[in-house]
């Protein structure tokens, strides 16, 4: 990292510390946080700002994980509904990415799945990390690096964010 990089991740952990997050008011700083960080956009975000998200998405997510319980795993598909829902896109929106309007059709009726390429491209648009629209199958066998499932910071938080309609207290 560098100096200034570093410089920036310092005065964010003064201003707002990274500490385990034990109640409801906590975790919704942070996500308040989150939420102001990704508003600058990826392209504007410094290295330690990155750095800081990654942190504190972690925080949120380990918090998350011991509060509430969000229930199974949604599929590619449900995944790909939940988050299309949350951008307020329809099917014909997604027509380049998933290769035409049949596709997207039959993708969203789980008909077919997503190919690695279209998760690629699926992820991009939504800043989530390429795992999330893959069936378990495919997702446990082993991935180029440049593909395998790695959330960014912003990734992460987003992701956190689009879930947080649906959870329930354990």
């Amino acid at each position: 990292m560098t100096k200034k990089g570093l410089a920036r991740y310092l005065e964010l952990v003064r201003e707002h510390p990274l500490l385990a997050i034990e109640t409801e008011g906590e975790n919704e700083a942070a996500l308040d946080i989150l939420k102001q960080l990704m508003r600058k956009g990826d392209d504007n975000l410094s290295e330690g700002e990155l750095m800081y998200m990654k942190a504190l998405s972690a925080l949120v997510g380990e918090f998350e994980n011991r509060t509430y319980d969000l229930g199974p795993p949604l599929s590619p598909s449900e995944m790909l509904r939940e988050l299309m829902a949350e951008w307020g896109l329809k099917q014909q929106d997604l027509a380049e990415e998933l290769g035409g309007q049949a596709t997207v059709s039959l993708v969203l009726n789980e008909k077919r799945a997503i190919t690695p390429d279209q998760a690629k491209k699926l992820a991009q648009r939504f800043r989530v990390a390429p795992i999330l629209f893959l069936d378990q199958d495919l997702a446990k066998a082993p991935q180029p690096r440049a593909e395998a499932a790695h959330v960014q910071s912003s990734s992460k938080g987003t992701a956190s964010l689009a879930l947080n309609k649906t959870k329930r207290k354990k």
